[in-house]
Protein backbone atom coordinates (compact mmCIF):
# COMPACT_ATOMS: atom_id res chain seq x y z
CA UNK A 1 0.00 0.00 0.00
CA UNK A 2 1.50 3.31 -1.04
CA UNK A 3 1.07 6.69 0.62
CA UNK A 4 -1.60 7.80 -1.85
CA UNK A 5 -3.89 4.81 -1.25
CA UNK A 6 -3.37 4.96 2.51
CA UNK A 7 -4.18 8.68 2.59
CA UNK A 8 -7.36 8.23 0.59
CA UNK A 9 -8.50 5.30 2.71
CA UNK A 10 -7.83 7.19 5.95
CA UNK A 11 -9.83 10.20 4.72
CA UNK A 12 -12.68 8.01 3.48
CA UNK A 13 -12.82 5.97 6.69
CA UNK A 14 -12.82 9.03 8.98
CA UNK A 15 -15.49 10.89 7.02
CA UNK A 16 -17.65 7.76 6.75
CA UNK A 17 -17.39 6.97 10.46
CA UNK A 18 -18.15 10.51 11.62
CA UNK A 19 -21.03 11.05 9.20
CA UNK A 20 -22.61 7.65 9.87
CA UNK A 21 -22.62 8.06 13.64
CA UNK A 22 -23.84 11.64 13.36
CA UNK A 23 -26.63 10.64 10.96
CA UNK A 24 -27.75 7.76 13.19
CA UNK A 25 -27.90 10.01 16.25
CA UNK A 26 -29.34 13.24 14.82
CA UNK A 27 -30.73 12.43 11.34
CA UNK A 28 -28.44 15.19 10.05
CA UNK A 29 -25.09 15.02 8.33
CA UNK A 30 -22.27 17.40 9.32
CA UNK A 31 -21.64 19.46 6.20
CA UNK A 32 -18.29 20.76 7.44
CA UNK A 33 -16.92 17.20 7.78
CA UNK A 34 -17.95 16.39 4.22
CA UNK A 35 -16.49 19.64 2.88
CA UNK A 36 -13.18 18.94 4.65
CA UNK A 37 -13.23 15.38 3.25
CA UNK A 38 -13.94 16.59 -0.28
CA UNK A 39 -11.16 19.18 -0.07
CA UNK A 40 -8.72 16.55 1.26
CA UNK A 41 -9.64 14.11 -1.54
CA UNK A 42 -9.19 16.82 -4.16
CA UNK A 43 -5.84 17.78 -2.62
CA UNK A 44 -4.65 14.15 -2.69
CA UNK A 45 -5.84 13.70 -6.27
CA UNK A 46 -4.05 16.87 -7.33
CA UNK A 47 -0.71 16.43 -5.60
CA UNK A 48 -0.29 12.67 -5.15
CA UNK A 49 -0.77 9.74 -7.45
CA UNK A 50 -0.38 5.99 -7.45
CA UNK A 51 2.21 6.09 -10.22
CA UNK A 52 4.33 8.74 -8.48
CA UNK A 53 3.45 11.72 -10.64
CA UNK A 54 2.90 14.99 -8.86
CA UNK A 55 0.26 17.54 -9.82
CA UNK A 56 -2.19 15.48 -11.84
CA UNK A 57 -4.79 17.93 -13.12
CA UNK A 58 -6.54 15.26 -15.23
CA UNK A 59 -7.03 13.05 -12.17
CA UNK A 60 -8.42 16.01 -10.26
CA UNK A 61 -10.87 16.85 -13.04
CA UNK A 62 -12.08 13.24 -13.22
CA UNK A 63 -12.65 13.32 -9.47
CA UNK A 64 -14.49 16.65 -9.63
CA UNK A 65 -16.73 15.59 -12.53
CA UNK A 66 -17.56 12.23 -10.97
CA UNK A 67 -18.46 14.04 -7.73
CA UNK A 68 -20.69 16.52 -9.54
CA UNK A 69 -22.54 13.85 -11.52
CA UNK A 70 -23.02 11.70 -8.43
CA UNK A 71 -24.42 14.71 -6.57
CA UNK A 72 -26.79 15.41 -9.46
CA UNK A 73 -27.93 11.77 -9.36
CA UNK A 74 -28.75 12.01 -5.64
CA UNK A 75 -30.51 15.34 -6.18
CA UNK A 76 -32.74 13.70 -8.81
CA UNK A 77 -33.44 10.84 -6.39
CA UNK A 78 -34.36 13.41 -3.73
CA UNK A 79 -36.88 15.02 -6.10
CA UNK A 80 -38.35 11.66 -7.15
CA UNK A 81 -38.64 10.48 -3.52
CA UNK A 82 -40.29 13.74 -2.42
CA UNK A 83 -37.53 14.85 -0.08
CA UNK A 84 -36.79 11.61 1.76
CA UNK A 85 -33.11 12.15 1.05
CA UNK A 86 -31.67 15.22 2.71
CA UNK A 87 -29.09 17.72 1.57
CA UNK A 88 -26.46 15.91 3.64
CA UNK A 89 -27.10 12.75 1.63
CA UNK A 90 -26.50 14.71 -1.58
CA UNK A 91 -23.26 16.14 -0.18
CA UNK A 92 -22.15 12.67 0.89
CA UNK A 93 -22.92 11.52 -2.66
CA UNK A 94 -20.59 14.22 -3.97
CA UNK A 95 -17.95 12.90 -1.56
CA UNK A 96 -18.53 9.37 -2.90
CA UNK A 97 -18.05 10.56 -6.45
CA UNK A 98 -14.89 12.42 -5.53
CA UNK A 99 -13.44 9.25 -3.98
CA UNK A 100 -14.33 6.75 -6.70
CA UNK A 101 -14.17 6.32 -10.44
CA UNK A 102 -17.44 6.27 -12.42
CA UNK A 103 -17.42 2.44 -12.40
CA UNK A 104 -16.75 2.51 -8.67
CA UNK A 105 -19.74 4.80 -8.11
CA UNK A 106 -22.04 2.36 -9.90
CA UNK A 107 -20.69 -0.50 -7.76
CA UNK A 108 -21.10 1.67 -4.65
CA UNK A 109 -24.72 2.49 -5.52
CA UNK A 110 -25.50 -1.19 -5.93
CA UNK A 111 -23.98 -2.04 -2.56
CA UNK A 112 -25.79 0.71 -0.69
CA UNK A 113 -29.19 -0.05 -2.23
CA UNK A 114 -28.83 -3.78 -1.58
CA UNK A 115 -27.65 -3.24 2.00
CA UNK A 116 -30.51 -0.82 2.73
CA UNK A 117 -33.04 -3.23 1.21
CA UNK A 118 -31.62 -6.15 3.22
CA UNK A 119 -31.77 -4.07 6.41
CA UNK A 120 -35.40 -3.10 5.81
CA UNK A 121 -36.34 -6.69 4.97
CA UNK A 122 -34.67 -8.07 8.09
CA UNK A 123 -36.24 -5.34 10.22
CA UNK A 124 -39.65 -6.10 8.75
CA UNK A 125 -39.27 -9.83 9.45
CA UNK A 126 -38.04 -9.36 13.03
CA UNK A 127 -40.43 -6.55 13.96
CA UNK A 128 -43.85 -7.89 13.02
CA UNK A 129 -45.64 -4.69 13.94
CA UNK A 130 -48.03 -3.01 11.56
CA UNK A 131 -45.61 -0.10 11.20
CA UNK A 132 -45.09 1.09 7.67
CA UNK A 133 -41.42 0.92 6.75
CA UNK A 134 -41.73 3.23 3.81
CA UNK A 135 -43.04 6.20 5.77
CA UNK A 136 -40.81 8.82 7.27
CA UNK A 137 -37.13 9.57 6.92
CA UNK A 138 -34.47 7.09 7.90
CA UNK A 139 -30.72 7.61 8.06
CA UNK A 140 -29.24 6.62 4.71
CA UNK A 141 -25.64 7.79 5.14
CA UNK A 142 -24.60 4.61 7.03
CA UNK A 143 -25.59 2.59 3.96
CA UNK A 144 -23.85 5.07 1.68
CA UNK A 145 -20.73 4.87 3.86
CA UNK A 146 -20.78 1.07 3.80
CA UNK A 147 -21.09 1.13 0.01
CA UNK A 148 -18.22 3.60 -0.30
CA UNK A 149 -15.88 1.68 2.00
CA UNK A 150 -16.64 -1.72 0.47
CA UNK A 151 -16.37 -0.50 -3.11
CA UNK A 152 -13.10 1.38 -2.40
CA UNK A 153 -11.55 -1.71 -0.79
CA UNK A 154 -12.74 -4.03 -3.55
CA UNK A 155 -11.54 -1.72 -6.34
CA UNK A 156 -8.15 -0.93 -4.81
CA UNK A 157 -7.14 -4.14 -3.08
CA UNK A 158 -8.89 -7.08 -4.70
CA UNK A 159 -7.56 -7.86 -8.17
CA UNK A 160 -10.34 -8.51 -10.64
Amino acid sequence: MNFFNFSLFAIIFCVCAICSVWDLKTMKVPDFVIFIGIAAIFFCNLFFSEDGTVFSLSKLMKSVLTGIFTGIFYFIVKIICHGRLGNGDILFGIFQGACLTPKGVVFCLAIEVLSAAAFILIKKILCKKSTSYSSGKKPFVPFMAAGLLISYIVIKYIPV
